[in-house]
């Protein structure tokens, strides 16, 4: 009886393990309907999970600063940084790393315009987000129409479709990623300040912690992670191509969430992010599978947000 009554609070203290169970049965649904069990289902599904985890992580920062924190830039900033990367590197070897650099570099770029945005001229989050975005996605447009299409190295397309004991490279740079970001977010300093900026900000700046700064380097994080999914995205796709990142809008989002972070800030796990990343992922395959058009899986993925949401709010 008492470990019963124990549950909940401990589901309260680690709330990321509810995305871990979903995933089990979700993708325990996939084999159900799809009538087919196959491990190489679960390796790519895990594969491609490791690409959202990556930009959910980066989604994390700008969402644990709180002030209704969130980056809805993510779609141009991997997409733009896809581009440079391949029109960089044409598939040549030799400049990968030049091609790698200035795809992170452009993350930096437009994360740093993002926290200018709104800690500078006190911008919401979502509209000067949006509004970078816009931006960038004209310079996409632009690029597209104009530029020949490049390509991504050799060696890092090897790499990005490569596997490790048996598991897809992607689901290892998730989990180092899950790690990194975890180290950081638990044991560094800045991670601290950007919990306790989140949680109250008035409070953290008596303390006194210089929140614009913790704010600024949140987007700039938000930003790097982006570009970083879309370097390795593009390696994984052979090529940039428009509207490469649209499902990372509200699927970085969707992973910080069903994760167990709270949308307001100050609370976050990187392990919730990597398995909500996952949880989604087998949802949307599942959804895939099940015959539901492309329009009514976003309807419903936003419905799931929405009600995990709700449940946060009254815990």
């Amino acid at each position: 009886m008492l470990a019963l009554s124990a549950a909940p609070g401990r589901l309260r203290s680690y709330p990321w393990v509810l995305s871990f169970v979903g995933s089990v049965c979700a993708f325990i649904a996939i084999e159900i309907v799809s009538h087919h069990f196959s491990f190489q289902n679960l390796t790519v599904n895990l594969g491609l999970a490791g690409f959202l985890a990556v930009a959910g992580l980066g989604q994390m920062f700008a969402i644990t600063g709180g002030g209704g924190g969130i980056d809805l830039s993510v779609p141009e900033v991997l997409t733009l940084a896809a581009m440079v990367s391949t029109a960089i590197t044409h598939g040549h070897v030799g400049l990968t790393f030049t091609g790698a650099v200035a795809a992170l570099g452009v993350g930096v770029v437009a994360g740093a315009a993002n926290g200018s945005l709104v800690v500078l001229l006190r911008l919401p989050p979502i509209v000067a987000t949006l509004a970078s975005g816009f931006v960038m996605e004209s310079l996409i447009q632009i690029y597209y129409a104009k530029a020949e299409a490049g390509a991504p190295s050799q060696s890092l397309e090897q790499f990005a479709h490569g596997h490790f004991l048996g598991l897809p490279v992607m689901l290892w740079v998730a989990l180092a990623g899950t790690v990194i970001v975890g180290g950081i977010l638990q044991r560094s300093v800045f991670g601290r300040r950007l919990e306790a900026v989140g949680q109250n900000e008035q409070a953290a700046a008596l303390v006194p912690i210089r929140v614009w700064r913790i704010r600024f380097a949140s987007y700039v994080l938000s930003g790097l992670m982006a570009a970083l999914t879309g370097l390795l995205l593009a390696a994984y796709a052979g090529g940039a191509f428009l509207d490469m990142g649209t499902s990372y809008q509200l699927g970085s989002i969707a992973a910080v969430v069903l994760g167990g972070s709270l949308i307001a800030g100050g609370r976050s796990t990187a392990v919730g992010v990597f398995g909500g990343a996952v949880l989604l992922t087998f949802l949307v395959t599942l959804m895939g599978v099940s015959g539901f058009t492309a329009g009514l899986q976003d309807v419903l993925e936003g419905l799931i947000i929405v009600l995990v949401i709700s449940i946060r709010r009254t815990q």
